[in-house]
């Protein structure tokens, strides 16, 4: 369980969970499980580069729904997105990876983040991030 405030300062809760991951899919045809193996690009995109699909997929893993669900996207913003982005990590890793694990990944996707070239105004990331492996 990873917990965040949004926009609003109000705090939220991320627990994942097998139908939580499996309504992602549905909604927004994210598979989490199929993410999270992929050498941290696939989770750097989703979080950095695609701000409202992750608001959507950051309200259903709150189990918001609805106005409220919507309310929940609009008040995101760069302190409150961070801070979900934190959450969002810390709650993958612990549901996908042992503890001793955890720290690898988080550094995977903090290095496709960072190798992520957007002077051309592209989300693509780097030829050096994207040969890389873990």
């Amino acid at each position: 369980m990873a917990k965040f405030k949004d926009g609003s300062g109000i705090e939220r809760e991320i627990k994942l969970d097998t139908g939580l991951i499996e309504d992602v899919v549905e909604k927004h045809g994210i598979e989490l499980d199929t993410l999270f193996m992929e050498d941290g690009n696939g989770v750097m995109q989703l979080i950095y580069a695609r701000p409202r699909i992750f608001s959507k997929v950051l309200a259903d893993l709150c189990r918001l729904s609805g106005e409220e669900a919507k309310a929940f996207a609009r008040s995101l913003n760069a302190e409150s997105m961070e801070s979900a982005r934190t959450a969002f990590l810390d709650d993958l890793s612990s549901f996908f990876l042992p503890p001793g694990a955890r720290g690898a990944f988080l550094k995977q996707v903090e290095t496709a983040a960072m190798n992520t070239d957007l002077s051309d105004g592209s989300n693509k990331p780097t030829e050096s991030a994207a040969g890389s492996s873990a």
